[in-house]
């Protein structure tokens, strides 16, 4: 599904330098009762079921320029043109332990509404049932979600992390590697070009699943590839 105002796509490295530091709301308890004892269950309960997981996150699609380098003759500031107002769009994605991709690129932030157009995609031709893991963002917990899930759960059901618990997300690095691209090259002076350019970083994506797939050896997302 693509629009003028819309991207969608599913499809099917080492991480070195990357951390994603732990939120002082963080309840370590909470984490350590998700790695032992909940994903374990969650694991074990989509074998049984010939279920695959993934895992989601979203994420706000800016170029912010301010650690771009710069060069300019000795006495004069380095300039660089940057659009006055940045344009508003907003990315959902998903990626398997197996190197596949699902996103969605959205003009302004994603809502519950387009978060369930997003499950639909996902499971549109998705051949076995999905568990998609995802954080506590309130629209995950939407009350029109939880009645649109209600009578898929033969095609899905959403499983949460712990509170505060980026580093544990897969995606999360993935959104990382697309924020890095997207701040550099040439600075997108129009929504349009934006929408392109993070378009293009993502179906490149899809065509390198063991890049996906390097995305869940981050020492704190290494559990997740467990067991397949």
């Amino acid at each position: 599904m693509s629009a003028k105002n819309q991207s969608s796509s599913a499809c099917g490295m080492a991480l070195a330098g990357y951390c994603v530091k732990r939120a002082l709301e963080q309840n370590p308890e909470a984490v350590r009762q998700w790695l032992e004892q909940d994903y374990p269950r969650l694991r074990a309960q989509a074998a049984q079921e010939g279920a695959v997981i993934y895992w989601g996150d979203e994420t706000a699609v800016k170029e912010d320029a301010h650690w771009v380098r710069g060069y300019a003759p000795r006495g004069q500031t380095p300039e660089l043109a940057v659009p006055v107002r940045w344009a508003t769009l907003s990315m959902i994605s998903a990626i398997s332990p197996q190197g596949k991709v699902a996103f969605q690129i959205v003009e302004g932030s994603i809502d519950a509404e387009r978060f369930i157009t997003f499950l639909t995609a996902l499971i549109q031709d998705a051949p076995q049932k999905i568990y998609l893991v995802v954080d506590n963002l309130r629209v995950h917990h939407a009350k029109v979600v939880t009645a649109w899930l209600a009578d898929k759960k033969d095609r899905i059901e959403l499983a949460f992390l712990p509170p505060y618990a980026p580093e544990s997300n897969p995606d999360e690095y993935l959104n990382r590697d697309f924020k890095t691209a997207l701040r550099t090259g040439a600075v997108s002076t129009y929504k349009n070009s934006l929408m392109a350019k993070a378009t293009a970083f993502m179906d490149r994506l899809c065509q390198m699943p063991q890049k996906v797939a390097s995305y869940f050896r981050h020492p704190s997302a290494r559990y997740a590839m467990s067991g397949i």
